[in-house]
């Protein structure tokens, strides 16, 4: 093979290669760096060539990444990336000692690609580009008092749901707590829970009759205080859907010793509770009728509060009021 002589274009040096048609432009690969990168720093980090190079490596210590660095410095990036993986130093410990997450400020030595790496976790680059992306959302403050009050409340015997809605908060936040901190105590029923329950809340919470007929009382009383209307009787044990007239004079006259054919109203409610069906004796005939509630059930008395409980009409009509509010379908 023929050989040519070149010139370097960096160190301007003669240098001969076999000819094969190629110009070669350098004489060495230490002219092609110098000439590319610059000259090596002396007394500088092994290989760095170019100042900006450094600066952007200052910048990566700082906690920027390699993209980041590159861009502020204003040099190529495949130019700092060639440098960190030729001198292995992407994953450096003691280059990078002080790299923490962006987010967290947790330590981010030990992680695998350091150099390019911002958080510790998925979890916190997500939480990072949400507040980024919503900057006017503040972040919710945890009140100690509030907390303290609405577990008082829950130990007291209230709901979650009935807490959230008295302090106007979250349920979320409400069962929260319940859930990390609801066992540390035994529930006790107190005066000041029992007074924020809905009267229907407190007729499905009683344990005896007269518990539940005073519940009942204090709230018919409420919103009819003057009415002197005839009394119903209501039947505590529940019978099918399909309970036929027979059936309910034999359960008059049988379980509960009474005479069906002495003019009082007699009320008998299923075992779903959304049917009450009540039966009096209109000479010559029964007089029947059922109330159906389309959703929802009624706080019926339980079968455990005796045989029969004796409302009037005013309590018996309050009892049926109560409505449960139904979605709506979108």
């Amino acid at each position: 093979m023929v050989t040519q002589t070149f010139i370097c274009k960096y160190c301007g040096q003669e240098f001969e290669r076999n000819g094969s048609g190629h110009q070669y432009k350098y004489c060495s690969r230490n002219c092609h760096h110098d000439a590319r990168f610059g000259k090596p720093i002396p007394g500088k980090l092994k290989g760095m060539r170019n100042p900006l190079c450094l600066e952007a490596v200052k910048l990566c210590q700082e906690g920027l990444t390699q993209t980041e660095a590159a861009k502020r410095v204003g040099i190529d990036l495949h130019i700092l990336t060639t440098w960190l993986h030729n001198h292995k130093a992407a994953n450096s410990k003691k280059l990078f000692t002080d790299r923490i997450c962006q987010h967290c400020g947790k330590s981010l030595a030990g992680m695998s690609n350091l150099t390019a790496r911002k958080y510790c976790s998925s979890s916190c680059g997500n939480k990072a580009w949400y507040a980024e992306k919503n900057p006017v959302r503040k972040q919710m403050r945890f009140n100690p008092v509030l907390r303290a009050e609405a577990l008082e409340l829950y130990w007291g015997g209230l709901g979650g749901t009935a807490i959230a809605k008295h302090f106007g908060i979250s349920k979320g936040t409400v069962f929260s707590w319940i859930h990390d901190f609801g066992g540390q105590r035994e529930r006790v029923k107190t005066i000041a829970a029992t007074r924020l329950k809905t009267q229907k809340q407190r007729l499905r919470d009683v344990e005896n009759a007269g518990e539940w007929l005073q519940a009942l009382r204090d709230g018919a009383s409420e919103n009819s205080p003057d009415s002197q209307l005839p009394s119903l009787r209501l039947v505590c044990d529940t019978v099918s859907g399909n309970c036929g007239m027979n059936q309910m004079v034999s359960i008059i006259s049988e379980c509960l010793k009474l005479n069906p054919l002495n003019g009082e109203v007699f009320a008998f409610c299923n075992k779903q509770y959304n049917i009450i069906t009540t039966i009096t004796w209109e000479e010559p005939v029964f007089n029947i009728k059922k109330i159906q509630k389309p959703y929802g059930s009624y706080p019926w008395p339980h079968e455990d509060f005796g045989k029969s409980i004796v409302v009037t009409s005013s309590e018996f009509e309050y009892m049926i009021s109560f409505s449960k509010k139904r979605l709506k379908i979108v």
